[in-house]
């Protein structure tokens, strides 16, 4: 399969220029092939190295979908979650969940989606709800197996805030930031070095001081919030 050709292979020279055109290609010989729109749209949203990063083609190749298939809620649905959480914007996905629950076959979970949406875009709650839903009711185990993944990359972003305000705490006491686990551990007497959802040790940045994801754990990179500053590059493991 070319998307897990690219995936696999050599991170400097992957290239994601053919799978728009591949999936326009295969959704055009056969108008109502579902896998083909919603494996390829979750392909194309995800963020470079694991994905070209358009959620435009994305959209486009479910709205597609929905003009050939007669309006399937899952494709209104998955425009929805693209809106929601990779452009972050709300207000459009609300819409769009509204009218996925207003299509023939949704689901009673849908209609009140797009109250909930408005209410409380962007917090981590209603993400983890989403998430949650989009793995109770796909049939596809691509779909189940990535919402898996984003609901423990959430955990260890809870995670990561709570042991910022330990290394903060820290850093208030002694005046400086920590810039080891031993530091931190042996000041705030912890266990041990905590570990992400994945088993992965956590890192210290030691220029802040604060908590990161190890950039080799299976779930890095984590997604950026709303009002999140641009990532910066990722902190090595302490040896």
């Amino acid at each position: 399969m070319y998307y897990g050709g690219q995936w696999l292979g050599d991170e400097s020279r992957r290239t994601y220029d053919l799978l728009y055109p591949m999936l326009d290609l295969v959704t055009t010989l056969d108008p109502r092939f579902s896998v083909a729109y919603r494996f390829g749209a979750i392909f194309l949203t995800e963020a470079y190295p694991n994905g070209p990063g358009r959620p435009d083609l994305s959209i486009a190749l479910l709205e597609r979908g929905i003009a050939q298939d007669g309006g399937r809620w899952e494709y209104m649905h998955d425009i929805g979650f693209i809106y929601y959480w990779w452009l972050h914007d709300y207000a459009k996905a609300a819409e769009w969940f509204d009218r996925a629950g207003k299509a023939p076959g949704a689901p009673t979970w849908l209609p009140p989606m797009a109250a909930t949406t408005l209410a409380v875009g962007g917090d981590r709650q209603s993400s983890r709800t989403l998430w949650r839903q989009l793995l109770e009711s796909s049939d596809i185990a691509w779909i189940r197996s990535n919402a898996e993944r984003r609901l423990l990359q959430l955990d260890a972003m809870d995670m990561i805030d709570q042991l910022n305000v330990i290394a903060e705490r820290y850093a208030s006491r002694e005046g400086r930031v920590a810039q080891s686990w031993q530091a931190l551990v042996q000041g705030e007497r912890l266990r041990g070095i905590p570990v992400d959802p994945a088993g992965v040790p956590f890192v210290i940045n030691p220029s802040t001081g604060l908590v990161e994801l190890a950039y080799d754990s299976p779930l890095a990179p984590l997604p950026i919030e709303p009002g999140s500053p641009p990532a910066e590059p990722p902190t090595a493991r302490e040896p």
